[in-house]
């Protein structure tokens, strides 16, 4: 053979002949493709996104990447093709679809066995020449293209307004169903630690997704990787999937490129393709900014809430001469920074034996009761915090073992929620001066590690403003 044609040769051969066209040798790896094959590298599917788990070593390498069929459904086998062709010793000719990123394109597949000297010198020459599409595919197409990239453009402006996470989730999912309306779509996202569903179109989502091991749902989770089976008969042995499921996308999304959920898409009735997975990574992808986009947003308004609720416990202290009053001017300036539907505050006696004074402030709820004793402060959550020195949360409809069984009734009977209690140390003592609490009603969302954090920002600001108080009253009697 290279006494026949040199490698620069077969370039020029292979790029002037028309289609795809790759030279094999005698164990049928490529060796050599034209332009028109290396330009069209990308539209192949990849095989990481198929939920492939291994390769099959008796299929050649490039040809795995290429998802080829007979006219009647049957995978194309490359190997037996040429098998066929040296031992007959005449060319091969098929008509093919290929599966690509665009959609099935139809080719001829030409298999040609070229001269040799010897059987390692074999040289396969393996040629798709494409079938023109016909007018009115291409329109449809077209057509097709316009409407998906007019609605990612709409998903983009839509996804910029959105500052919660259920909004951005009903807008993506809204989207992808206008591409796919033949299909049920759906979110399922982690919330502290836990799977939940989110918004759905096209039908309600199985809840079983959420329970069972091993669930589309929890195979793109867990590998990080998209799963699309175009034929859900083709599933990974053991993975669950309802009966009457024809095809299925998982694509998982998160922020700071860390899985936090999947976007799915279950059809019961078409095939979905790759023209179909490409577009939804089109939407996830705008999904992950505007993620990213909501977050930051929070973390700019808890930024703001905590300086709020810092700069107005600290000006408290100059504006009120009793310390009453400025334990209820704290009480109040703490609920409407944090946004919580009840604030309350207790300092203890000197010994931190007895109550010393209580102050509240609520928002649209009824007063909670400030005629607390130690003894009934001891029993909850204060007293837990008081005896610990570190802040507790508690979440609500969970029942809480660190507070007595009287205290959970009445804090059924109140309607009370989520629950943080922090100790206000005193910052020149080991002293606990009291405790503040803020408290949500059963209605609102549970509070989270963040806002624990935030809490205590400003019961430490509370403390210093309640020492400093104690040393300017300390300083008024001695100037009596």
């Amino acid at each position: 053979m290279e006494g026949m044609l040199n490698t620069e040769q077969l370039k020029m051969f292979i790029n002037s002949m028309p289609g795809w066209v790759l030279l094999l040798d005698h164990e049928a790896e490529c060796f050599l493709f034209n332009q028109a094959f290396a330009d069209n590298l990308f539209s192949f599917p990849s095989s990481g996104k198929l939920g492939a788990t291994s390769r099959d070593t008796s299929v050649p390498f490039w040809f795995q990447h290429l998802q080829t069929t007979f006219e009647n459904g049957r995978p194309v086998d490359i190997n037996q093709i040429i098998r066929e062709v040296l031992h007959l010793g005449v060319a091969q000719q098929h008509r093919v679809q290929l599966e690509l990123q665009e959609g099935p394109q139809w080719a001829t597949l030409q298999v040609t066995l070229l001269p040799a000297s010897n059987s390692t010198d074999t040289v396969y020459c393996v040629q798709f020449q494409f079938e023109a599409s016909n007018v009115a595919d291409l329109s449809r197409q077209n057509h097709q293209l316009e409407q998906e990239l007019g609605l990612l453009k709409r998903l983009q402006v839509l996804l910029a307004h959105n500052d919660s996470l259920e909004g951005v989730f009903s807008t993506v999912v809204n989207a992808t169903f206008e591409i796919m309306d033949h299909a049920l779509v759906y979110v399922v996202f982690e919330e502290a630690g836990q799977l939940r569903l989110g918004p759905s179109r096209g039908g309600k989502p199985d809840p079983a997704v959420l329970s069972l091991p091993n669930t589309a749902v929890r195979r793109a989770l867990s590998t990080h990787e998209i799963l699309h089976l175009e034929n859900t008969m083709n599933a990974p042995a053991g993975l669950h999937l309802p009966a009457d499921l024809v095809s299925l996308l998982a694509v998982p999304f998160g922020r700071s490129r860390q899985t936090h959920g999947v976007l799915m898409v279950e059809s019961r009735d078409l095939p979905l393709n790759r023209r179909n997975l490409q577009a939804l990574q089109m939407v996830v992808s705008h999904l992950n900014v505007a993620l990213d986009t909501v977050a930051l947003h929070h973390r700019v308004n808890d930024d703001l809430r905590r300086l709020t609720a810092l700069y107005g416990v600290s000006q408290a202290i100059h504006q009120h001469r009793s310390r009453q009053g400025l334990l209820e001017d704290i009480a109040q300036r703490v609920q409407e920074a944090l946004l919580v539907r009840w604030s309350l505050i207790f300092t203890l006696t000197k010994d931190g034996q007895g109550v010393a004074n209580a102050a509240g402030a609520a928002r649209s709820a009824p007063n909670l009761s400030l005629a607390l004793d130690f003894q009934e402060l001891q029993a909850g959550l204060s007293g837990w915090v008081m005896r610990e020195r570190k802040p507790a949360l508690s979440l609500k409809n969970v029942p809480d073992d660190r507070e007595s069984p009287l205290v959970q009734e009445r804090r059924r009977q109140q309607q009370i929620g989520s629950v943080i209690v922090a100790p206000l140390l005193d910052p020149e003592t080991p002293r606990v001066l009291g405790t503040l609490t803020v408290l949500n009603g059963l209605q609102d969302p549970d509070f989270t590690d963040a806002d624990v954090q935030l809490v205590m920002s400003v019961a430490h600001q509370v403390a210093v403003s309640l020492s400093q108080r104690e040393l300017l009253d300390r300083l008024l009697h001695l100037g009596r």
